[in-house]
């Protein structure tokens, strides 16, 4: 893990938790868990509570706007691919910006993002997948 991102981590409740949560696992297991996977572990408790908290985001740095501009321009290539225009439910953009929020954030910290849905998900709507998928 890098160092700057760890010393960040290292300032926040998350990283206390996941301390106490190494601290536990050493007493009942005697695993001894290093500073890098402590972080780790703050991490992906500071992503869970990425819709919930204000502090989180300021963390990650991802402004709503900037989720709403990516939102934005992801809904305009893929309605001009599927020959409609997806900008004409501001639903629909509110809700893939929140949707990308914690994965733009996931991301830039180099977290692995997984959608245990992405099977069904292509199975009933290959067509969709298939412009998300050209869109990369």
């Amino acid at each position: 893990m890098d160092k700057g991102l760890l010393a960040n981590l290292e300032g926040t409740s998350e990283f206390k938790l996941a301390e106490e949560i190494a601290r536990e696992l050493k007493n009942n297991f005697g695993i001894d868990i290093p500073d890098d996977e402590k972080g780790y572990i703050a991490m992906h408790l500071l992503g869970a509570k990425l819709r919930l908290n204000a502090r989180a985001d300021e963390f990650f740095m991802i402004s709503h706007n900037g989720a709403v501009e990516a939102a934005r321009r992801i809904l305009v290539l893929a309605g001009e691919k599927l020959k409609t225009d997806l900008m004409k439910d501001d639903k629909i953009l509110e809700g893939l910006a929140v949707h990308l929020k914690p994965a733009i954030s996931r991301l830039k910290l180099g977290m692995e993002i997984r959608n245990p849905l992405i099977s069904q998900l292509k199975n009933e709507y290959p067509e969709i997948m298939r412009v998300a998928q050209s869109l990369e």
